[in-house]
């Protein structure tokens, strides 16, 4: 649990319900039947008043449960929440309507209770045994809700037992139920871990999945996750007629390209350990220099991706630049213990690449473009920061992108020429 992050952990929560869910598709329809088997062990006290107003309560509580369960999780359910609000409704109903069942149940036994006998309440006890066994099944997952709905449950027959106590067996059988309730909860915790070493086990995997091992950074196939979807998000924010807001409050993303400089002679001079030592430096400085929120990813080799939400579109150089000064400003101590002073290069652009047509670029096309004007860059001479935006043309065409990279290189000096060049000078 230690190891998992903030967003990880109220993921652990939606898992739970979702295993909570999974589980209640299976053990709900056992209740039906069971509701028939308590009216038959009841016998002739089935007929005293309000038991069967209370038996149809348990039947409309049961129904009204399952349906309500099922409408919560379909995708339709508060559209506006994120996941983790969707998922704490969902656990508290799953909570309350557990409760309310076990309440109906305790109802009709209180209320059947002068027309019962002793026998007739251990056979109810042994339908609740196996109710509440099966409600491990699919509560497990949320413990509060088995271990109030066992505890109302069975609270209510240990009652029933000790105003029927039989002096001969004295307090034997509601000791015994209390240690049959005792085993239901132990195994209940039980089955509970199970679950959640599960649900972690998974999440940490993935976590892993997701991480370059050696900076600890993101890897690329998180970037593919995040952008994803956070694109369509920002995309829809600028396409939405209805948001008036200007281009100076809406979301963007800022995408630096980074690649540190001549780091194959690094690794030729110094060896491999000194280039993985830099490597980690470089997501070291990356932490000390961005905030918390913002992504940085091991792209490829000595390739990192770093993307900033910003509301700031003129702040994209300064972002760049102050990461570019700090690392060049770094010292790595190799193993042989020479100073490794490493500079990069990083080619910079916005999405929505062009504020007047956001969706002229995919995030993945401006990643490309991103790409490509590093390699501008590079081929300017190194430790630099080049940053591309739409010059006198709307934006970029998709066909430069798809093209060689003297052509792309082209199509970026003629038709951004006048944003690069202030950069360039610097």
């Amino acid at each position: 649990m230690s190891s998992l992050s903030p967003k990880d952990r109220t993921e652990l929560g939606a898992l739970f319900a979702d295993e909570a869910r999974k589980g209640s598709h299976l053990t709900l329809p056992f209740l039906l039947p069971t509701t028939y088997f308590v009216w038959v062990v009841l016998g002739d006290a089935a007929r005293r008043p309000a038991v069967p107003a209370f038996i149809g309560l348990l039947l409309a509580v049961i129904v009204l449960r399952w349906t309500v369960l099922l409408a919560m999780a379909r995708p339709s359910f508060l559209p506006r929440a994120d996941e983790a609000t969707r998922a704490r409704v969902w656990r508290a109903a799953f909570v309350a309507f557990a409760w309310l069942t076990s309440a109906a149940f305790a109802a009709i036994y209180f209320a059947a209770a002068p027309g019962l006998d002793l026998p007739q309440i251990m056979r109810l006890t042994m339908i609740a045994t196996a109710v509440c066994a099966v409600a491990v099944l699919n509560m497990a997952p949320l413990l509060p809700a088995y271990v109030g709905y066992i505890g109302i449950h069975f609270g209510a027959l240990l009652v029933l037992i000790l105003r029927h106590s039989d002096p001969m067996l004295g307090m034997k059988l509601p000791l015994m139920v209390v240690a049959l309730v005792a085993a239901l909860v132990v195994i209940a915790v039980r089955n509970h871990g199970m679950v959640r070493d599960k649900i972690v086990l998974g999440l940490e995997l993935r976590e892993a999945a997701l991480r370059d091992p050696l900076t600890g950074l993101r890897n690329r196939h998180f970037v593919t996750e995040f952008l994803g979807q956070a694109s369509a998000q920002v995309l829809g924010e600028w396409q939405n007629v209805a948001c008036r807001r200007p281009v100076a409050q809406k979301r963007s993303f800022a995408m630096l390209l980074v690649d540190l400089d001549h780091f194959k002679t690094i690794n030729d001079t110094h060896g491999h350990a000194a280039g993985d030592l830099v490597l980690q430096a470089f997501a070291e400085v990356s932490r000390e220099v961005l905030r918390a929120p913002d992504m940085v990813a091991r792209w490829g080799g000595e390739e990192f991706l770093v993307v900033v939400e910003t509301r700031d579109r003129s702040a994209l150089l300064g972002i760049a630049e102050r990461l570019r000064r700090r690392l060049a400003t770094h010292r790595t101590i190799a193993p042989g213990g020479a100073a490794l002073a490493v500079t990069c290069s990083i080619g910079a652009c916005l999405y929505p690449f062009d504020p007047e047509h956001p969706d002229a670029l995919t995030w993945e096309e401006t990643v490309e473009l991103a790409d490509r004007t590093l390699y501008e860059a590079k081929h300017a001479g190194r430790d630099r920061t080049l940053w591309v935006r739409p010059g006198p043309a709307p934006s970029l065409p998709r066909e430069a992108l798809t093209a060689t990279r003297d052509t792309m290189g082209r199509a970026i000096r003629e038709r951004v020429v006048e944003m690069i060049a202030p950069v360039l000078a610097n």
